[in-house]
């Protein structure tokens, strides 16, 4: 994978629409994350190690982690609403046999 394949892959998640301000709840657009995410990779920092995705909302930085082969990724979230878009977009972006992830709220 490459830094344009990862960021065709998070164009596809499933935005949250029921966002809340009060818990500061904004998107990442996916070519951000794309690019935060390849850096951290590049230097090391990702494949074969613990990620965790704090405040994951729909999961965008969680799952791009995800796609660059970690070890396992922690998705947490106070919001049930939004790990209930996070779960869609997991089921629909990941392949569970090969990482583990665990959701926390």
């Amino acid at each position: 994978m490459n830094q344009k394949d990862l960021s065709i892959a998070l164009s596809t998640i499933q935005p949250y629409t029921h966002t809340k301000l009060s818990l500061e709840q904004y998107s990442t657009p996916c070519t951000i994350a794309a690019n935060i995410l390849w850096t951290a990779f590049m230097a090391g920092h990702i494949t074969h190690k613990t990620i965790a995705d704090l405040g994951c909302g729909t999961g965008i930085l969680g799952i791009g982690a995800l796609l660059l082969n970690p070890q396992h990724v922690h998705f947490i979230d106070t919001d049930t609403n939004a790990l209930t878009t996070l779960h869609h977009n997991i089921t629909t972006l990941t392949n569970r046999s090969e990482n583990t992830s665990q959701c926390s709220k």
